[in-house]
Formats: C-alpha cells, structure tokens, sequence
C-alpha cells in the first residue's frame, strides 16, 4: 500500500456531477503506471497471439500480432501502404488545418459579440444536432469524389469542437476583470487582446485535441464513401478479400496517426497550462 503521502484526493466527475473522492498516485506513482500500463499491452499481444495460433479459422477472423507485421511489411514491400498512408495524413492535416482557420476566429466573434452569436446560433446548434453523416450525398454532388470531398468531410466533423470550445473560452472571462480594466482605461480592443484571447487559449487546445479525434473519424468514414485511395480504401478492399491482418494493420496505423497528432497537441496544452484561470 502506498503511504499517505503518496496520495492525493481528486474528484470523481460523473456527468457533469461531483463524485465520490479517490485516491490517486502523485507524482512517484507515474513511473509505476507506465510500467503497468506497458506490462498490460504486451500481455494483451501475447494472449492474441497465442489465441491466434491455437484457434481454427483464426487467419480468417481474429488474425495475429504475427500475421499483423507480416501483411504490414508485405505493404510496405510493395508500396500500397505509403500511397494510401500519405493520401490519407494530407486529406486529414488539410480538413483539420481548414476546420482550425474557420473554427477559431468564428469562435472567437462568437464569444466577443453576443449578438453575433444570437444570429447564428439556432444554425450551429442545427448542424451540430444533425448526424453531419448525411451531408455526405450533397458532398459528392458538390466535389465530386476526389481529394476535396475528404477534406471538406474532415472540415464538417472537426470544425464545431474548434468553435464551440473557442466561443466557450472567450464567454468565460470574468466581468469583474473587464470592469476592472475599463474602470482603469482600457479599450475595448486592448481587453480583448490582453484579458480575452489568452484565457481563451486553453480551452482552444481542448477544442484542438477533441477536432483531431473527430477529424480522424471523418476522414475514414469519408474515404470509406466516397475516397479513390487511403486508409479507408485499403480497409474496405482488404475487408472484400477477406484479409483481416491487412484490416488489423490499417487500424493500428490510424491508431499511431490519432496519438501522434494527439500528443504533439497535448504538449501545446501543456504549455498553456499555466495561462487556465
């Protein structure tokens, strides 16, 4: 058991609600849960493997860690995966770059001009409800089946986590600060400089990292539809063949894609740490 010291008390969240309190590993105990948490990914590989290899008709339908890296390197050798693997990371950057140009400065209207906000809120609140699934006919319509569709498609399902996130963060300055600031002369375009965008920054980084999950979604589900090469192709052609290491393999790449992406945001998030309220 660890001691006392070792401990600290956080708040569970349940739905939005205060939760029990539970202890948690400080600091000494970060080192212990990588190792526990590496100890359970290899036990997981090695448990597929060895299910893999005693199961009948497992190539077919469960597949193993070995066939995984075998049907990978046969991509490799043959250069299917690099095609598809870069088609798939620049339609991914492009829409997630676009929804980040569009979805931080709207936001941050939004958030500043609250009668801005009341005029396009019932149709972002619309968008947002609807499955954004359904737009898909009209994309093909509008863009055809190329490269723009998939990234107009990572766009659509990334954009709102920017935006809302970014309005969200401009909203929650104090009006005790802006008071403040006024009563010592200040613009309303300096408040907005030094006071608004940096507590803002935070909860931008949080839009960020939830707009490259969804991104990741899109693109996939996109290239699933409507993409003539990528990620999504590779799986759907492996799937009609029949060859599940080929499919095990593309998930895994697009598993390292989203926690690249994921860490290198989560590093920006860190270091505006210091800038939450």
């Amino acid at each position: 058991m660890p001691e006392s010291s070792d401990l600290e008390l956080v708040p569970l969240q349940w739905n939005g609600l205060p939760g029990l309190l539970a202890p948690r590993l400080a600091k000494g105990g970060s080192a212990r849960a990588r190792t526990i948490g590496t100890l359970a990914v290899v036990l997981f590989f090695a448990a597929w493997q060895l299910a893999g290899s005693i199961s009948a008709g497992s190539a077919l339908f469960i597949s193993s860690p070995g066939r995984v890296v075998q049907a990978g390197l046969q991509l490799v050798r043959t250069g299917e995966l690099w095609v598809d693997f870069r088609t798939t990371v620049v339609s991914y950057l492009l829409g997630l770059a676009l929804s980040i140009g569009v979805g931080i400065p709207l936001g941050v209207l939004l958030g500043w001009y609250r009668t801005l906000e009341a005029v396009l809120e019932p149709y972002i609140a619309a968008l947002m409800a609807a499955p954004r699934i359904i737009f898909f006919p009209l994309i093909i319509i509008w863009l055809g089946t190329g490269r723009p569709s998939i990234v107009f498609v990572v766009f659509l399902m990334s954009v709102f986590d920017v935006l809302v996130n970014t309005s969200t963060g401009v909203r929650q300055l104090d009006a005790t600060l802006i008071r403040a600031a006024h009563s010592f002369g200040a613009s309303s375009r300096q408040i907005f400089t030094t006071l608004a965008l940096p507590a803002s920054v935070p909860y931008i980084v949080t839009g960020l990292r939830l707009a490259a999950g969804t991104g990741l979604i899109g693109v996939v589900v996109g290239e699933l539809w409507i993409g003539q090469a990528g990620i999504g192709v590779m799986l759907t052609t492996a799937g009609q063949r029949l060859r599940a290491a080929d499919i095990y393999f593309g998930v895994f790449v697009l598993i390292a894609i989203g926690l690249t992406v994921s860490a290198v945001l989560e590093r920006v998030e860190r270091r505006f740490q210091s800038w939450r309220s």
